[in-house]
């Protein structure tokens, strides 16, 4: 596992969060035929494969570039910004 997973999986796990949800998440999630629930599951059980962290524009928060495998060759991209509570602020499946 890569220092970038270890170190976002560290503070995603530092204390209990509750999921807050963009207006964005839900319409892309449609577009792609694709539920919620599978960010939680993937998010709350999977290592990721690969985390970047990006800039962010907000003082307290840190946002990070979250990729799943979800079959050979194929994966799913999360945009998490964590703070107080970590909201899922984008949804992409590549």
């Amino acid at each position: 596992m890569g220092a970038d997973v270890a170190n976002f999986l560290k503070i995603l796990k530092s204390k209990e969060r509750k999921i807050v949800y963009t207006k964005h998440a839900p319409k892309q999630a449609e577009i792609r035929s694709m539920s919620l629930k599978i960010f939680e599951s993937e998010i709350d059980a999977k290592t990721p494969i690969v985390v970047v962290e990006q800039k962010c524009e907000n003082p307290g928060e840190r946002k990070f570039d979250v990729y799943y495998e979800q079959s050979s060759g194929l994966y799913h991209r999360y945009v998490v910004v964590l703070d107080e509570t970590y909201t899922f602020n984008y949804f992409n499946a590549n």
